[in-house]
Parts: structure tokens; C-alpha cells; sequence
């Protein structure tokens, strides 16, 4: 569930598929880089109903570890909830250049009044050969 006007990392409990076994990050909901490369990111995210004129965002964020943990913003989207009770998709997608050590976030947001309910989200990232 998201908090009402607070930016959320949104937690992962499960991996489809991880050919190095050690990408995904579940501890710390991310993705860690093990190999340099250009890698497309993205994930999409469902939010519930709550209220009308609710602004609901999806970011997916890079943060550089050479760079004294830069944070990235590679993808966003952003919908304007305009009538009370319509689920809103959000999807964003990106292909960016990643280092060994960085990693890749998912973050939702809504300004709905008591926190929309997060019905499905996923992030994945691969890298392009």
C-alpha cells in the first residue's frame, strides 16, 4: 500500500529469473548490477481506486555507487486520477547504461487522501548484449 504524499520504495518478496543468482536484492528491494553493460529497466505498477483528483507516479531510479550514490531518475510515468473509483496502470521503461555496484529502485507515489491500495507492480531489468 502506498502512503498518501509520500514517495515509496516499493518492496519485492519474489525473482522470476536471475542468471547470476545474486542480482536480485530482495533484502534491500532492488536490483544490484553484477556485470557493466546497457541494461533496459522498467515496471509498471496498478493502483486501486481512492479518490478523484489524485496525482499517482511511478519512478524507476539508478543510483550510481561511483558517484557517492547518485540517484537517477531513468523512467517515470504519472497519471491524474479525474473520478473516484478507475484503477490507474502505470508502466516505465528505459535503456541505460549501468556499472557493476550500481542499482535499480522502484518507487510509487499518490496524493489520494488515505493511500491507494497497490494491487500488482514489478520491476525487471535486462541486460542488452
Amino acid at each position: 500500500t502506498l502512503v498518501n504524499n509520500v514517495m515509496v520504495t516499493l518492496a519485492f518478496d519474489t525473482e522470476d529469473y536471475d542468471e547470476h543468482g545474486s542480482m536480485a536484492n530482495l533484502a534491500n528491494n532492488r536490483i544490484d548490477i553484477q556485470n557493466a553493460g546497457y541494461y533496459i529497466v522498467g515496471g509498471q505498477l496498478n493502483i486501486g481506486t481512492d479518490s478523484a483528483n489524485e496525482s499517482r507516479y511511478l519512478w524507476i531510479n539508478h543510483y550510481d555507487n561511483s558517484a557517492s550514490t547518485t540517484i537517477n531518475s531513468v523512467a517515470r510515468d504519472m497519471i491524474m486520477q479525474t473520478s473516484q473509483n478507475s484503477p490507474q496502470y502505470l508502466d516505465a521503461t528505459a535503456l541505460v547504461y549501468l556499472d557493476v555496484n550500481d542499482y535499480v529502485t522502484m518507487q510509487g507515489f499518490s496524493n489520494g487522501g488515505g493511500g491507494p491500495t497497490t494491487t500488482a507492480y514489478n520491476l525487471y531489468c535486462g541486460r542488452v548484449k
